[in-house]
């Protein structure tokens, strides 16, 4: 009997080896290295950029989840294995400089698919503790409002007339208050025995409705009550734009490639083009009418952490690649001889991107994860490469938004496994940016001052 229990545990264990989905998902790109970052900057940025496009590739789309880069960070230490294969930085033509990456992702999509789902559970269960918790703070607001209408009351009238008529101040008043005077001691003082008599009040308030918060904690939110409390209405907690970090808005900005068209990405990126441009309208003017060094960096500072995350939208559309499903499919002209060692083979292509305007290109298709013998039969029928062009985001000479072709998805029926192939086309960068690098300059340089100073 023994034995027969210890063949059915291995045959058990044998069976879940087998049906383990361990695959490996390709990805690679090229990408230029502009002057204001380091190789290292870009060949990490490509890296993760990659490392998305093949866990993505697999069919497991990320953006339903709504990751925190904590989250997805743990997400792919604990459910994939990266591999770089090729990583180099060359020049092309015209001496610039560019990276190469190419890694290989290995992943069981579904054992994957049940980390991300049993993690949105986790969190629409704290999302309900959260709720309820909200309500219990609604239910003891009315209390702690009788509570604390005593200590509210020690405050002088003349006091709370003045907060009553004060205006709320405008944009210029804010860039030029002078900084804060220094409160005497006593006035410190009387603000902390202030703070310690609510504190105390709020404490006999909670330990007096304890109970029924307990028992209404339960009970609908407030919403659906007559007697909720109208002040809690309205009480949306608002980020301020400096607490934006561009990497936030990067990751914000990648869920819309896998469903955004060309036609879309126009679209998108004209509207986000025009409001940037007010805003930097609205800056220059402020800026050219202030004389003083100080009040210019206060500038600059607000500009940057009020237009930062459109800029990095726009940059979005400058390099990321949109499909056009109503766009012509490029012609296979010939196939040069597979290169065994170097494990590729040439595909001389036609496009006519325009009436006036054909385009041939010699892509490199490489078949370094492909037997061999497949890649042969593949080679044999050139007629069943399908070849679509992908298209970023430019500005033409007139400040508009236009298409302008960037790479080719190339993909065979025998194995329609897709590889994305850089164009030469150079994309023309949006205005807006340009005059973004302004603010940057003067914020760079006061902080730069900054620092000397200190050190003297």
């Amino acid at each position: 009997m023994k034995k027969i229990i210890s063949l059915a545990v291995v045959f058990l264990f044998a069976g879940s080896i087998c049906f383990a989905q361990v695959k490996s998902y390709k990805a690679e790109a090229y990408e230029d290295i502009p002057s204001n970052k380091s190789q290292d900057e870009v060949i990490l940025s490509l890296t993760d950029k990659l490392t998305k496009e093949a866990i993505e590739s697999s069919g497991l789309k990320l953006r339903p989840y709504k990751l925190s880069q904590d989250e997805y960070n743990k997400f792919v230490k604990s459910n994939t294995s990266i591999d770089v294969k090729n990583k180099k930085v060359f020049f092309k033509k015209g001496r610039v400089q560019c990276a190469y990456v190419r890694l290989f992702v290995q992943m069981d999509a579904d054992e994957a698919k049940k980390y991300l789902d049993n993690l949105k559970a986790a969190k629409e269960t704290k999302k309900e503790e959260n709720t309820d918790n909200k309500v219990q703070q609604e239910v003891q607001a009315p209390r702690k409002a009788e509570k604390t209408e005593v200590v509210a009351k020690t405050e002088t009238p003349k006091k709370v007339e003045k907060e009553e008529k004060t205006p709320a101040p405008t944009v210029s008043e804010i860039l030029d208050t002078p900084p804060t005077e220094t409160k005497p001691a006593e006035d410190k003082k009387d603000k902390k025995a202030d703070k310690k008599a609510k504190k105390e009040a709020d404490k006999k308030a909670k330990q007096e409705v304890k109970e029924e918060a307990k028992k209404k904690s339960k009970e609908k939110a407030p919403a659906d009550k007559p007697n909720s409390t109208p002040a809690v209405e309205g009480k949306i907690k608002t980020e301020k734009p400096e607490n934006v970090t561009s990497s936030t808005v990067v990751s914000e900005v990648n869920v819309f490639k896998n469903n955004m068209s060309i036609d879309q990405a126009l679209e998108e990126a004209y509207r986000v083009k025009q409001e940037t441009k007010g805003l930097l309208d609205n800056f220059d003017k402020t800026l050219e009418e202030s004389k003083v060094s100080d009040t210019k960096a206060k500038i600059s500072e607000t500009a940057v952490s009020i237009i930062k995350p459109k800029i990095e939208y726009l940059k979005f559309f400058q390099t990321e690649r949109f499909a056009d499903e109503n766009a012509d499919k490029a012609k296979v002209l010939s196939l040069g001889p597979i290169k065994e060692d170097a494990e590729y083979f040439i595909i001389k292509i036609i496009y006519l991107y325009t009436k006036e305007q054909p385009v041939m290109s010699n892509i490199i298709y490489d078949i370094s994860d492909i037997d061999l013998e497949q890649a042969k039969i593949m080679h044999s029928t050139p007629n069943n490469f399908v070849i679509d062009p992908l298209f970023s985001v430019e500005e033409d000479e007139s400040g508009n938004v236009q298409r302008v072709l960037t790479a080719f998805s190339v993909k065979h029926t025998e194995l329609m496994k897709e590889q994305k192939v850089k164009a030469s086309t150079k994309v023309k960068t949006f205005s807006e940016i340009k005059r973004f690098e302004v603010y940057e300059n003067i914020l760079n340089s006061k902080q730069e001052n900054s620092k000397q100073e200190k050190k003297k």
